[in-house]
């Protein structure tokens, strides 16, 4: 081979190797940019995903913000609904007036009567029972406990209990009065002397069974026909020398002429004598006497 042709070899495989080179040096550029765009594009996704998952959490703070609820010690009349905020000169002054009220209340319950027993049985300064009508309470009443009781549960001032207490007592006269009325109208059946039999009546059970059984038996005494009845009872009762009574039971008839131990008492020392006179007193002479 020639020289020539020895150079040319040569040539041309420094040529092959120089394009061999570049062409690998040309591909090694490309996969390098390869990389990088795809690292740039890696980049903008995870900026963009970032940037979505940051607006996503300010929308749902802002939607959060925006749910606020009314809490529940808040009237809905004191919540505007528009700002999601309470009204806070209408709240304000809406609390003030409770607790106002409140303590208002406390204090009006310091002054109640602090048990049941505690209430007075007083009628109203301004309750008038009619003329000749007179009414009181018992004091053992079992409706007055009871009324106490309730007074007390549901916290009635000592006042307003009198005031009950003068409804009832109204009640109660209003009957009586009826029941007088009623009784006046029989008794002018009776005619002009009605009273004065009614009173006679009265003392002779009065002196016949004790006062208070005497005033008993009157007070049951409504019509006309029941005075006329009593008045036949005592015609007999007088005309058979009726026995009176005692504790232990009836006493044995009185002869005619005699008076009850207790009128005898009653009795001055002269009228004793001459009680005594009217009567045989050789029971009470000496021993001859008595074999007379």
């Amino acid at each position: 081979m020639t020289e020539q042709a020895q150079g040319d070899q040569a040539s041309g495989q420094s040529s092959s190797q120089g394009g061999s080179q570049a062409g690998s040096g040309a591909g090694s550029q490309q996969g390098n940019g390869s990389q990088t765009s795809q690292t740039n594009s890696q980049s903008g996704t995870q900026s963009q995903t970032q940037q979505g998952n940051q607006g996503q959490q300010g929308s749902q703070q802002g939607t959060q913000q925006q749910t606020v609820s009314r809490p529940e010690y808040v009237p809905e009349t004191y919540w505007d609904a528009s700002k999601n905020a309470v009204k806070g000169k209408e709240f304000g002054e809406h609390y003030n007036a409770m607790a106002a009220r409140i303590a208002a209340e406390d204090s009006r319950k310091l002054t109640l009567p602090q048990t049941a027993d505690a209430y007075k049985v007083e009628l109203p300064a301004d309750f008038k029972p009619p003329e000749g009508v007179k009414f009181a309470f018992q004091a053992d009443d079992p409706l007055l406990s009871q009324a106490r009781t309730v007074a007390h549960e549901l916290g009635i001032p000592q006042e307003g209990f009198s005031k009950l207490l003068g409804l009832y007592a109204g009640a109660q006269v209003a009957t009586q009065q009826q029941i007088t009325v009623a009784r006046n109208a029989e008794i002018a059946k009776l005619g002009t002397t009605g009273p004065a039999r009614i009173d006679a009546l009265t003392t002779f059970f009065k002196a016949y069974v004790g006062e208070s059984e005497g005033n008993q038996l009157m007070a049951r005494m409504f019509t006309a026909g029941d005075v006329q009845i009593a008045e036949k009872m005592v015609a007999k009762i007088t005309a058979q020398g009726g026995a009176g009574f005692r504790q232990t039971g009836r006493e044995p008839p009185q002869p005619q002429g005699r008076v009850t131990d207790e009128e005898f008492k009653r009795m001055s020392a002269a009228e004793r004598l001459d009680y005594t006179r009217k009567f045989d007193q050789r029971q009470f002479q000496n021993g001859a006497g008595a074999r007379q």
